[in-house]
């Protein structure tokens, strides 16, 4: 039998949401020996970091990452894309931001339910562009949640997603 020790360091956020009759979730950032992690802001929706290598061969290189989670609440989401917008204007480094953004780009990320108000969506667009982000190719299920609304039956959507700027997508042109 073989043993699998993880070793990590970490960063957490505790949510102080209670939104549904829960108190769950919250953000962590973990990582491994091999990067030095500098934490430059953090709130209940994000961690904000940048990562330098330090092994493996990387050669110092620095690169932005940032978890994120847009507000639950639709009226509310605009503080979301206000502190995105605000992010996306913080550095000048490869940047790839990853998380539960709690709202889609366009209407074909959905199947069931009511239909997303476009300007919502486009809010949520327009966030993306003022911050340099492109959404970045998935692979896997279409959908990153789906939940039984009473009287509306099955919902899917896809609310998850890495989006990344033009210095991260010159680096990594593969993605």
């Amino acid at each position: 039998m073989y043993g699998v020790e993880l070793l990590y360091n970490s960063f957490t956020v505790p949510t102080n949401r209670g939104g549904n009759g829960g108190g769950g979730g919250g953000l962590a950032f973990l990582w491994d020996e091999f990067v030095h992690v500098e934490v430059k802001s953090f709130s209940s929706s994000h961690i904000d970091v940048v990562v330098e290598d330090v092994g493996g061969g990387g050669g110092g290189f620095l690169r932005r990452v940032t978890g994120f989670y847009g507000h639950p609440e639709g009226g509310r989401r605009r503080e979301s894309w206000n502190l995105l917008k605000s992010l996306g204007n913080q550095f000048d480094l490869p940047w790839v931001c990853c998380g539960d953004f709690n709202e889609l780009v366009e209407s074909s990320e959905k199947e069931g339910g009511l239909v997303r108000p476009d300007w919502q969506m486009r809010q949520f667009r327009e966030a993306l562009l003022e911050a340099g982000l492109s959404s970045l190719p998935s692979s896997g299920p279409r959908f990153t949640w789906r939940g039984r609304r009473h009287g509306l039956g099955w919902i899917k959507e896809r609310l998850d997603r890495f989006v990344a700027n033009g210095e991260w997508l010159a680096l990594y042109p593969s993605l």
